[in-house]
């Protein structure tokens, strides 16, 4: 059998017939179809030295995948200890080749907290090209560039305290409810977005299901409503289509602000050329715009298409 072992991390990975087991501490979980390669350990060694030696966290993987009797997991995270969150990973997306066993590594993925980072030390990259995904890949070879980058942000990053860890000390958004806080103190602050506009509410439950609205303005000009939907990362098509459209026309916006057209806005990190496609032809008025937070401290809100003026 195959094994390696990290003593200063309490760290064993030992390679089976079904994957890579990893044992740290009490604990372990199986790395499904994993061998113990030369790039997986250099991944290991490369992530132990820049300190995240942990690879178990706080629900990750979930309890339901660890020890022998657990169903185990297509990833290897890395994290500074179990109760903080990941930093970087391998999965089943990490390997070119897509053939099992994976053994050979030509991504990594790093937490989609630490894009302002990455950007900010110019390290190749790109989101995740699959559905409703928003981490972030970097090729293998700017593995330690990612990780020199990403570690000057990890204090306030990384903790879990709460929901969210330590708010408003770091240079970007860590989650939804951050851009949505953001929103809030300065839509109403003379926000250069050519209107208007006074704050209603936040997390608009709407009736029968049909959803929470994020944030809900009045056009003071015209008396109708602006649905603010916040996407962090990465916007998708039915963001538009299905969500923002089923809000719009929802009988409580029609009962609270009559007959006159709300305005659908998406506000997200990125928003998708296939987004921009599908608000140009769109039966209502929709405004995606991109929110990005600068190096410089400031935050930019750019509108990429639609009817808004």
């Amino acid at each position: 059998m195959n094994i390696r072992a990290w003593p200063n991390a309490d760290l064993t990975l030992k390679e089976t017939q079904n994957g890579v087991l990893v044992e740290q501490g009490q604990d372990s979980y199986l790395a499904r179809h994993w061998t113990l390669s030369t790039d997986l350990i250099g991944i290991v060694d490369l992530a132990i030295a820049k300190g995240l030696p942990c690879l178990m966290q706080n629900r990750h993987p979930q309890a339901s995948k660890r020890g022998t009797k657990g169903d185990g997991a297509v990833y290897l995270s890395f994290a500074r200890n179990n109760y903080e969150y990941w930093v970087i990973t391998v999965d089943d997306h990490s390997s070119a080749a897509g053939r099992k066993p994976w053994g050979t590594i030509n991504t990594v993925l790093i937490n989609k907290q630490y894009r302002h980072a990455l950007e900010e030390d110019s390290v190749p990259h790109a989101i995740e090209p699959f559905r409703n995904a928003s981490n972030i890949q970097v090729p293998i070879e700017h593995a330690e560039a990612a990780l020199c980058a990403c570690m000057k942000y990890v204090e306030s990053h990384s903790p879990r305290e709460g929901r969210s860890g330590h708010r408003g000390i770091y240079p970007g958004f860590r989650d939804e409810a951050d851009i949505e806080r953001w929103l809030m103190e300065n839509l109403d602050r003379g926000m250069p977005l050519g209107r208007h506009i006074e704050i209603v509410d936040r997390q608009v439950r709407l009736d029968s299901g049909s959803g929470i609205i994020d944030i809900l303005l009045r056009d003071t000009a015209t008396g109708g409503a602006i649905v603010f939907e916040v996407k962090q990362v990465r916007a998708q098509p039915e963001d538009i289509t299905s969500q923002l459209r089923r809000y719009v026309t929802s009988d409580y916006i029609r009962q609270r602000f009559g007959s006159i057209n709300a305005v659908g806005c998406l506000v997200a990190e990125k928003i998708e050329r296939s987004v921009v496609q599908v608000v140009n032809s769109c039966d209502f008025p929709a405004a995606p715009f991109e929110i990005k937070w600068c190096a410089n401290g400031e935050v930019n809100i750019n509108l990429v298409a639609g009817a808004w003026a």
